[in-house]
């Protein structure tokens, strides 16, 4: 992309794609609307929460391998570790309310969490305990002769 100069020494949001050979505006990433005084307690929790052997992220990752979200009993015993989270993360307020962006409301954050939307279904071949993708050339030969095997015989 080339920055394109409005001809006043000023640089605008726009530039021109050499892909579709047209203007664009370029938005770089979307920032809450923060004052400087909550940004400043935000990163005191953080830094606290470092200190404490902590890490929101790394205990997300954690929290999601701890539990096989192909199983029912499994996925909402899941959901009910991230309730429970999200509820001791709020600063002794009744609900989520006091951690969630202006303008947004909990019952967003409960539709978002419980509608299961952002679980996608992954399907993937195994041949001996592995990967398509991991197979050799010649193992992947041998699956395809199997599926082959498999279509005549029912045909």
């Amino acid at each position: 992309m080339l920055k394109r100069d409005n001809g006043h020494n000023k640089t605008n949001n726009l530039y021109f794609s050499l892909k579709t050979f047209n203007y664009l505006i370029l938005k770089i990433g979307n920032f809450p609307q923060t004052s400087l005084s909550e940004a400043r307690v935000k990163l005191q929790e953080l830094k606290q929460l470092r200190q404490l052997g902590r890490c929101p992220v790394t205990e997300l990752k954690d929290l999601k391998n701890k539990y096989d979200l192909n199983n029912k009993k499994s996925l909402l015993n899941f959901l009910s570790e991230l309730h429970d989270k999200l509820e001791k993360s709020s600063s002794g307020a009744v609900g989520i309310e006091s951690i969630l962006r202006k303008g947004r409301s909990a019952s967003e954050v409960y539709d978002f969490l419980y509608d299961l939307a952002y679980l996608k279904p992954r399907y993937t071949l195994m041949f001996q305990d592995a990967h398509i993708e991991q197979l050799s050339p010649g193992q992947r030969g041998s699956l395809l002769l199997i599926f082959y095997l498999l279509v005549d015989n029912c045909a």
